[in-house]
């Protein structure tokens, strides 16, 4: 499958993430001093899930966190394409981690539980989810 998301699509799927999950931010410091704002989706998705996973254990310690970040995949998911949606399957769900993904279960939202259930049916290309620079995983 070719990429269809643009550069510009991807910087704007990383801004968006940041404006609502500025804790992100010093997990991605070291990969936007590499590659300055043309990360890929998947990447940022990735450390978002990194950052979520622990926090799923004691919700309700971190009930604004998550919700913050739980509610911009879903933004992601509703407004992406298919590439973006790989990204989020492959890059965050899936990042998850089985644990983690019992525990989300009652934050996703249901576009995010559709790709899930999407990713475990085997329906998602992960070879459309973009690294850093734009270029195919």
């Amino acid at each position: 499958m070719l990429n269809n998301m643009t550069a510009g699509a991807e910087r704007a799927a990383l801004h968006r993430v940041l404006a609502a999950v500025p804790e992100l931010e010093g997990a991605l410091a070291p990969h936007l001093e590499a590659f300055g704002d043309d990360l890929g989706a998947a990447l940022v998705l990735e450390e978002l899930a990194r950052l979520v996973a622990p926090l799923l254990a004691d919700p309700w310690d971190h009930e604004d966190l998550l919700r913050r970040c739980f509610r911009v995949v879903e933004e992601l998911v509703a407004t992406g394409d298919e590439d973006l949606h790989t990204a989020v399957g492959f890059g965050f769900l899936d990042g998850l981690g089985a644990d983690g993904l019992v525990l989300a279960d009652p934050w996703l939202g249901s576009g995010t539980a559709g790709l899930l259930e999407a990713l475990e049916a085997g329906e998602l290309d992960p070879d459309s989810a973009l690294g850093p620079g734009g270029e195919e995983d």
